[in-house]
Formats: C-alpha cells, structure tokens, sequence
C-alpha cells in the first residue's frame, strides 16, 4: 500500500465541502490527480488498472450518510406538469380572465389603455426571455451538481443583470418616446409601468422555474390575482393600479420563495459566476435564442395590431378579438408542452439504457436505437396533439368563446399550428441537451424571418386576423429545419453525448 493513502479513498463528511464521487469514472479521475496511476494501482493495489480500483473501492467512498442509489423517479403526472409551468401565469390569467374577467394584465380595459399594457407585457417578455434563458442553463447546471452556493450567487448575478436592463430599457424606452411621441401621456407611463413589474415577475419565475418549484409559480400567481379581484372589486381601485400592485405583489412573493429556498440548502458564500466576455461567448447562443423566440411568439399579434391602425389614436391598434382567439389556443399549446419536458427525460432514460446494452464498437447501433425512440415519440406525439387541439377549439365555439368568423379563424389556425411549434420545442430541447445550441438558434431565426414576411404580407394585402398565417408558416420551418437538423445529429448521438459532458 502507499505510505499515505489517497484522500478520494475516504468517504467525505456530510458537512464538509466535498461531495462523494459521482461514480467510477469520476472517483478514477481524482485517483489520477493524486498520482494513482495504472502502474501504481498494480504494484501498490494489487489492481490491474486506476479504475479497477475505483469500481473496488467506489462503494466505501460513497458510503456514510450518502444515499448510493439515484433519487426516485418523478411520476408521469409530475413530469407533465413540470413541463407546463413555465406558462403556468398565461394559463391562469387567460382562465381567470375568461370566467372572471379579472387578470394579472389585460381585461375590461378601453381600446388605448389595452394598448398600453400589451406594449408593456411584450416588451418584458423580449427584455427578459433571453436573460432568463442565459441564467437558467448556468444554474441549472450547477444545481444538477449539487453546487448550491455557487448556484445561489449565479443567479443572483444573471438576476440583478435582468433587472438593470430593464431599468435600462425602460429608460431608453421614455427617452425615444420623448423625442418620436409615439404614445401620449400617461399612456406611455402605463406601458413603461407594465415592462417593469412584469419583467420583474418573468425573472422571479425564471428562478423558481429552474428550483422545479412551478406550485409556487402558480400560487404566487393566485394569490397576485386575489390581490387585483380584493382591491379592484372589494377595494373600488381602478382596474390598472390594482393589476400594477397585484403585480408587485407576485413578483415580491416569488422571489422570497425562491430566496428562501436557496438559503435553505446555503452551506457558505459561493463564488458563482459573473457576467464576462468568457461567459458572455459561452452562453450568447442561449440568450440569443430566448430572445428570438419571444420575438417569434409575439411577431404576428404586433404585425396584426399594426395593420390598418390608420384610424386608431395610437400607432397601433390593440385587438382583443385577435388576442383572445390566440389565448383560447395557447391552452391547448400549454397541455402539448407538457410533453417536451416528459419526453427529455424519457430521452435521458432511453440514452443511458441504451449505453449499457452497446459496447463501444456499436456506435451505429446506439444511434439507430436512438432515432427509433425518437420516431417513436413523434409517432405518438402527433395524433394526441391534434386531438388536443381539436377538443379545444370545439369547446370554445360550443361556449361561444369564439363569436365571430375572424376570431374562429385565428383560433382554427393557430390550433393547427401550436403542434408544429411543440414539436420543434422538442427538437430543441435535444439540441440544447447534446451542448448544440446552433441548431436550435439557427432554426428559430429562419422561423422568425418567415413568421414576419408572410405575416407582414398578408395582414397587409388582406385583413389584420391574417397576420396568423405567418405564426403558421414560422411553425411550420421552425418544426421542418429542427427535424431536419436533428435527424443529421442523431447520426452521431454517441459523440455528441460525450462532448457535451467532456
């Protein structure tokens, strides 16, 4: 044996700073960084190889207070409904607003003042999809790896990065609107009002969201809508200085929920990580992608609201006709998400079984096991959807939701599409997976480009509603190009599965 014994051979405290290998490949990793070789491991150990002895002796290092089996399985039923959380406050809202008449944003609202919080409400989404995204794939990361502090100060950098831009753009914003007077007063004020709090609820659930805590989401969004219903309704407030409080109130309560949590299971201060231009260059396809997919979402409602706006008092024209059509549709949108994030992990469950039953010499193999799980999700995906689609675009004509031909239209049309949009979620949850986030940024710009030429075209040549026909087209290349381009990478699943965690 050596005179000292490597520290990795010993099992870790629980509460100390170092964690317990991961498995043998890691423990076989920190036995080379002490100087274990495969010739040490023979005359010293008595093992053939480092890593015979770190399958011999992975079970004493990992023993203690440390669990050596994987956590449970979330259900079905849990996995779905992690998945459509991220769209949990539009689902509430769009119910709450249907039933109620009382929401979040949005309402009974006169033509100019609906304007002003449709502004708001995009504005913050564009602001802050692309930083929620960049923060959420750093400290997801870190999180996975149990790295609780450094998570913490992650986030809270990628956080208070958010929030300066959107007091940045919100400046910008006055100061454009100063000079060009694109909207009045205080209808500017109101719009600007909106980007704020509402940016800030996007960043406060963009943290609980990588926590998998979407009850808190949804409760944080409840309790902000009692709020808005207890001062509007009970209180006499005006409908847009309740929804303004109600606002704060949700973003105030979901920031403590997730302050609460990460100081929970805070051990010391963490590092974390700050913004620079190593990190900047290493997350820039994320952010980029996070932005232009909010951009593609909302392209067609400001390419509808900008069309034949000539007599409007405003630049554009807020129609709540076209936006409750797409509301209507988006619930069925958020039951089909749901399946994007059951199916990542029944990728990741796939995969790893699929690497036990392969050698290294049947590469070909694994990746043709791979792409038949693939088809056979779609396969299944497909029809469901559809049937989906169709269940919700029937119940909405029966309750009268839908009373016009123009609003059936863009509800038929956007039903039709979401499928094709869930799908290349999909597509871009694998690319995100194998560390290829090109792909998926790639496709979203063509989707984008498409979306805003053939929405542009023909909500001008014929009617505003006709601005969906671009969501569809952009639906339509967006799943096409991230089918295709998977197809390309499946071909090599097993190298690209190992670059990404090199």
């Amino acid at each position: 044996m050596l005179r000292n014994s490597p520290n990795c051979l010993t099992a870790p405290s629980p509460t100390g700073t170092l964690r317990p290998a991961l498995d043998a490949y890691d423990l076989a990793v920190r036995l080379e960084m002490e100087g274990v070789t495969d010739e040490v491991a023979r005359t010293e150990f008595g093992l053939p190889s480092t890593f015979a002895l770190a399958r011999k002796q992975l079970c004493n290092v990992t023993g203690g207070d440390y669990a050596a089996t994987k956590p449970a399985e979330k259900s079905r039923l849990a996995q779905l409904f992690n998945g459509v959380t991220f769209a949990i406050p539009v689902l509430i809202c769009t119910i709450t607003s249907l039933l109620y008449r009382i929401s979040l944003w949005g309402g009974d609202l006169s033509a100019d003042l609906a304007t002003a919080v449709a502004i708001g409400t995009i504005s913050s989404f564009l602001v802050t999809g692309g930083i929620i995204q960049a923060s959420a794939r750093r400290t997801l990361f870190q999180l996975q790896c149990e790295q609780w502090d450094e998570a913490r100060a992650t986030c809270y950098h990628w956080t208070l990065l958010g929030i300066k831009t959107l007091v940045g753009t919100l400046g910008l914003g006055w100061a454009f609107n100063q000079y060009f007077r694109w909207l009045p007063t205080p209808i500017d004020w109101i719009a600007l009002a909106f980007h704020l709090f509402l940016g800030l609820l996007w960043l406060a659930c963009g943290i609980l969201y990588a926590l998998e805590m979407g009850w808190a989401v949804g409760a944080a969004v409840l309790a902000g809508i009692g709020v808005v219903a207890s001062l509007h309704l009970g209180g006499g407030w005006p409908l847009l200085g309740a929804q303004l409080f109600g606002v704060a109130a949700t973003a105030a309560i979901a920031f403590a929920v997730a302050a609460i949590v990460m100081r929970r299971n805070r051990k010391k201060q963490g590092r974390g990580e700050h913004f620079s231009l190593r990190v900047a260059h290493k997350i820039a396809p994320y952010f980029l992608y996070g932005s232009c997919y909010y951009l593609f979402l909302f392209s067609d409602r400001i390419l509808a609201w900008t069309s034949h706006a000539t007599s409007s008092s405003l630049p554009l024209q807020f129609r709540g006709d076209y936006e409750t059509a797409l509301d209507i549709a988006m619930i069925a949108f958020i039951g089909q998400a749901g399946w994007v994030h059951m199916s990542v992990l029944a990728f990741y469950r796939h995969m790893n079984a699929a690497q036990s039953g392969f050698n290294v010499r049947e590469a070909a193999a694994f990746n043709a096991e791979l792409q038949r799980f693939y088809l056979r999700r779609a396969a299944w995906f497909l029809p469901v959807a559809v049937a989906l689609g169709l269940a919700t675009y029937s119940i909405a004509v029966h309750y009268g939701l839908l009373p016009t031909e123009a609003m059936r239209k863009v509800a038929a049309v956007a039903v039709a599409s979401y499928p094709l949009l869930v799908f290349g979620l999909w597509n871009t949850s694998l690319f995100f997976a194998l560390s290829r986030p090109a792909g998926a940024l790639g496709s979203i710009l063509a989707s984008l480009m498409v979306n805003l030429i053939v929405g542009y075209t023909c909500s001008r040549v014929g009617q505003y509603e006709n601005a969906v026909y671009g969501f569809a087209a952009g639906s339509a290349v967006f799943a096409i190009l991230t089918t295709v381009g998977y197809l390309r990478l499946s071909r090599t699943v097993d190298y690209s599965h190992f670059a990404s965690a090199a």
